[in-house]
């Protein structure tokens, strides 16, 4: 970005014709001589130029005209730190005129102002040019009311069976590790800067998690997921992205499943508004041949509003219709979701913030062989957490949730609470 002052229109010009005596060159005449050769010469050779007054203001540092006459120089140069420097040293040092005291300092705001535009185009530069990279190192302790999800009874509405007492509802507490590793970078030109219409971006998540029961290891969970994703900006309002999304779930000691989605999104914003419309696909497949009836692909269409008046309050409002079709007719079903998520910054260190949502599933095909009709189901879920910021990289959070879901079939009735506490580190 290139700031310069004409010479010919310069801010000295006037300054220098207003003050004769507060600015004027030491009495011998040969040093004036030399500082209009030098400013001369300055258009052809202003590195020289530099140079050479900067010699002559060692030797004199009280003359105050070539010292500002070396600020000027500097500024063409885009040196403005040395010239913000030259201009303090001789309104700190020099007896100036009020009139040209003002114009002095008319030159310095100009110097800072260009300072600041380079500093900025420097970081856009910085900021197309250079990968950023975080992430996030989470520990947590929780407790888990019903680790294995099962019904709160023996009796599941079956003349014939009864579940075994292990099979029910059991309480465990839990050790949980997490991992997220951030890397993103702008693929758009210096001169697009972030928001601006054309703007591109890249951003790519690892998250690593793991919790692990203390007596229910078949509810251990292990994931690995993958998400890479491109936004590109259409103007100050609209935004278009696409999304790929792989996983690994580890569900006890032998259910593995891999996830494959892609998921492009279109977003409106403006002021405190923002609506978001997704389209997820995502590919479901079991490692295990015997469990190949879960197999098969999820349709997922979502809208998301948010609402952020000011720094303090957060309103998110969303739904989504979710169609999946898995090669076992009884595995599928259609289901709508409905979600309501607000958080309120209390200060710059705590933090709130509670999510309702409500699910209800309709599957397709009777749960053969326990029961002759289909399996429909809602599960209303309530959470409420804190964070406490530590310092600016450490913070502490917690996380109380309750879930109930209630099916036609008793089997997948139950109720489950959890409260963890988690030490976040960001880096």
């Amino acid at each position: 970005m290139n700031v310069r002052i004409s010479a010919r229109h310069s801010l000295l010009t006037g300054m220098l014709a207003l003050a004769p005596l507060a600015l004027a060159a030491p009495s011998s005449s040969e040093p004036q001589r030399d500082l209009s050769r030098l400013l001369t010469e300055a258009h052809q050779h202003p590195a020289q130029a530099i140079q050479q007054l900067e010699q002559q203001l060692a030797a004199d540092p009280h003359w105050h005209r070539a010292r500002l006459e070396l600020a000027r120089l500097y500024y063409r140069q885009q040196q403005y730190p040395a010239a913000r420097q030259a201009v303090k040293q001789v309104v700190s040092n020099a007896e100036l005129p009020a009139t040209v005291r003002k114009n002095v300092l008319t030159f310095y705001r100009k110097i800072l102002q260009a300072e600041q535009a380079q500093q900025t185009h420097q970081a856009s530069v910085d900021y197309a040019q250079h990968w950023q990279l975080g992430g996030q190192l989470s520990l947590a302790s929780g407790y888990d009311s019903n680790a294995n999800t099962g019904p709160e009874h023996q009796d599941i509405g079956l003349r014939t069976l009864r579940l075994k007492p292990g099979a029910l509802q059991r309480s465990d507490h839990y050790l949980s590790s997490q991992l997220l590793l951030r890397a993103g970078r702008s693929l758009s030109a210096a001169d697009i800067a972030p928001g601006t219409a054309g703007h591109l971006r890249w951003r790519n998540r690892l998250h690593l998690s793991k919790r692990q029961y203390q007596q229910q290891r078949r509810a251990d969970i292990r994931t690995l997921q993958l998400v890479s994703s491109l936004h590109y900006q259409l103007d100050a309002q609209w935004q278009l992205s696409g999304e790929l999304q792989l996983s690994h779930l580890t569900e006890g000691r032998n259910s593995d499943i891999n996830y494959a989605g892609l998921e492009p999104t279109l977003q409106w914003q403006q002021g405190p508004h923002q609506v978001r419309l997704s389209a997820l696909h995502k590919d479901r497949n079991y490692l295990a041949s015997r469990a190949r009836a879960k197999d098969g692909p999820v349709q997922e269409l979502a809208l998301r509003y948010s609402f952020q008046p000011g720094r303090q309050w957060r309103l998110q409002l969303g739904g989504r219709l979710i169609d999946a079709d898995y090669q076992g007719q009884r595995h599928s079903y259609h289901a709508r979701e409905a979600e309501a998520r607000l958080n309120y910054r209390y200060s710059a260190r705590l933090a709130l913030w509670s999510q309702l949502r409500f699910r209800s599933s309709h599957y397709q095909a009777a749960e053969a062989p326990l029961y002759p009709d289909a399996r429909n189901e809602n599960n209303i879920s309530l959470r409420t957490g804190a964070r406490y910021r530590l310092s600016e990289d450490f913070s502490l959070g917690l996380t109380l949730s309750s879930y109930r879901n209630k099916a036609n079939h008793k089997l997948h009735d139950y109720n489950r609470q959890l409260a963890e506490l988690r030490l976040n580190w960001q880096f």
